[in-house]
């Protein structure tokens, strides 16, 4: 169920942390001079959770954030998990207010083996210097080729990265 988009998570992440060299700051500023970068990182679960910003730090470039849906929240009481992936990279822009907060709703629409799925996430959060902090809700569906549909709900569910 995860293949295609666990590789292209993976995959994004093992650039992000080459052309990086880490979760630290992107813009090559030391992190002793106090000022705020353009790239944070951190670990929900055991998944890595990821935000990159533009240089005005006013729009978010690309954040990936893992989620899952617990067997009670599944119809077919199976657990279910995924990850939303979002950004202007992604032709979807978020914006961040002058406060530091930030939403997106992102609908997910893809096929995997023979399975249709539609994944509505709501992604919120809060940007500071050193942090940025959020929650992920929202729900899953899957159509299997005998037409048997299963849901989910989520979240909200946190999640954090630092500079």
């Amino acid at each position: 169920m995860f293949g295609k988009r666990l590789a292209l998570g993976a995959l994004l992440t093992s650039l992000g942390v080459a052309a990086f060299g880490g979760f630290s700051n992107s813009s090559g500023q030391s992190s002793q001079t106090g000022e705020p970068g353009l790239t944070y990182g951190g670990l929900r679960n055991v998944e890595s959770v990821w935000l990159r910003l533009d240089q005005s730090r006013r729009v978010i470039l690309a954040v990936e954030v893992p989620w899952e849906a617990p067997r009670k929240r599944c119809s077919d009481k199976r657990p279910y998990a995924s990850t939303v992936f979002t950004g202007a990279e992604y032709g979807q822009p978020v914006v961040i207010a002058a406060d530091g907060t930030f939403a997106r709703r992102v609908v997910d629409r893809y096929r995997e083996e023979g399975i249709r799925y539609v994944e509505t996430q709501n992604l919120k959060g809060t940007l500071t210097d050193a942090k940025v902090t959020g929650t992920v809700a929202g729900k899953a569906k899957a159509t299997k080729p005998n037409g048997k549909v299963v849901r989910c709900s989520f979240g909200p569910q946190n999640w954090s990265a630092v500079d």
